[in-house]
């Protein structure tokens, strides 16, 4: 669980535009996302990856 968690959050760390592709961009012709969206998935990314670590650590 808590390597499916890490994996996660690195991927969405690591590249914030396919994951938003994967999860958004698939469902519009010519959606790009905006800067804030891929900020916003990155630090999100970072903090799951940060928990993940976290309670392997634990």
């Amino acid at each position: 669980m808590v390597v499916l968690l890490a994996a996660l959050g690195g991927f969405n760390l690591l590249l914030p535009r396919a994951s938003w592709y994967l999860s958004y961009g698939w469902r519009y012709k010519n959606a790009e996302p905006s800067d804030l969206v891929l900020a916003i998935n990155r630090i999100g990314g970072g903090a799951i990856l940060a928990v993940a670590l976290l309670l392997l650590l634990l």
